[in-house]
């Protein structure tokens, strides 16, 4: 009986090994290209002129605002971006957000999805390049490769 649960729990451990050890699936992300290029698909960015509008809407609400008046804290903060007595939030490219300007936007309830080229350099997978369709990202990674 015991040479039976130790053929058990080995035949498990030996299982769970193989299960983890596996290949991902060619739909999963990021998909390695090379040893150095590598696609990840994520959510699309859109640029929009920012009003108050948009800012509340529920697909921006948490992630981008509208200015307003900064308190003591923030001002103090450096890690809080400031200036002229107003808070500000950044966009998806760090840069401020101003009521009747052009922002970047991550639209993270769109169905909709981008495909980024990364490439190793440094020791750290660096964006290349943004695609709306996974082929042209496989294009543009096999002449990074």
């Amino acid at each position: 009986m015991t040479e039976l649960i130790v053929f058990v729990v080995i035949a498990l451990l030996a299982g769970a090994y193989l299960w983890f050890r596996r290949k991902k699936p060619s739909g999963r992300f990021p998909r390695d290209i090379s040893k150095t290029v590598r696609i990840d698909a994520g959510p699309v960015r859109r640029k929009a002129i920012a009003t108050e509008e948009l800012l509340s809407d529920l697909v921006t609400a948490g992630h981008y605002r509208a200015p307003r008046p900064a308190t003591a804290e923030e001002i103090k903060s450096e890690a809080i971006m400031t200036k002229d007595g107003k808070r500000y939030w950044i966009d998806a490219l760090c840069k401020p957000i101003e009521l009747g300007e052009e922002f970047t936007y991550v639209d993270w309830k769109s169905p909709e999805r981008a495909y980024t080229v990364y490439a190793l350099e440094g020791g750290k997978y660096l964006p290349k390049s943004v695609h709306k369709t996974l082929k042209e990202a496989e294009e543009a990674a096999m002449k990074l490769r």
